[in-house]
């Protein structure tokens, strides 16, 4: 008589880290709209970049401090050294030798130019993080209390309200557009707006407030060095510090 239960295999249990995953699924399809949720997320969010930017730093500093001691002992072994009137040392390649020479001097100047670039490009991150933040509050803040959209002055036409299956649907697609609308104005428009609608004085006692305005508006200046991009970054922070009273 045969065992009908052998060659049966019996369904391994799940391991502890898709449980995990399981449960955090789970949770975050059932998770409502919260600033805690929202503040959390974000903070961990910061403190990713501030690694990654560390991390990315040490790596193409380290790569560049090999290429200089490979550069320095390439030109040590394959150079003729002569000494100059002025007392320096002078190195000759032979010809054959240049077009190494000239791939590790490339090398060694697109490691250097790195070293420089990374931090801003982590910055121009942080910001772009930032202000997916803030659409993030906005979004929470509609969610808790609809009745802030009662001042929004966005329309919607009778065929783009029948295109949507609910008037649920209808509703957040003017919470999008609002938050759209928002997040396209300047950092110090968009306190303006949420210190009326909702009623509260943010920049009251913001010791930081001066400098989050100068370096949020300064993060669109190294990516071009124009005069059209420094004249509107310097236009832009004489139009916020006259607001401020600053003039």
């Amino acid at each position: 008589m045969t065992n009908k239960s052998e060659g049966i295999k019996k369904p391994q249990k799940a391991s502890k880290f898709d449980q995990n995953v399981e449960k955090s699924s789970e949770t975050d399809s059932k998770q409502q709209p919260s600033f805690q949720h929202e503040i959390s997320a974000f903070a961990f969010e910061i403190e990713s970049l501030y690694r990654a930017n560390l991390q990315t730093l040490k790596v193409v500093t380290s790569s560049a401090k090999e290429q200089v001691e490979e550069l320095s002992k390439f030109i040590e072994d394959r150079s003729e050294t002569t000494a100059t009137d002025g007392g320096d040392t002078a190195y000759k390649i032979k010809p054959n030798e240049l077009k190494r020479l000239e791939k590790g001097t490339k090398d060694l100047r697109a490691s250097s130019l790195a070293i420089k670039k990374i931090p801003q490009i982590f910055f121009c991150a942080l910001i772009h993080q930032y202000d997916a933040f803030l659409g993030k509050l906005l979004r929470v803040a509609f969610y808790v209390k609809p009745e802030l959209l009662n001042a929004s002055q966005k329309q919607m036409t009778y065929s783009e309200l029948r295109s949507y299956g609910s008037l649920d649907e209808a509703c957040q697609h003017l919470v999008e557009k609002e938050i759209e609308s928002i997040i396209r104005e300047s950092h110090a428009d968009q306190f303006v707006w949420m210190e009326k609608r909702f009623g509260l004085s943010l920049r009251k006692d913001l010791l930081i407030w001066s400098s989050f305005i100068e370096m949020t508006e300064r993060r669109n200046y190294p990516r071009r060095y124009s005069f059209i991009v420094m004249a509107l970054y310097l236009l832009n922070t004489l139009q916020i510090a006259e607001r401020m009273g600053l003039n």
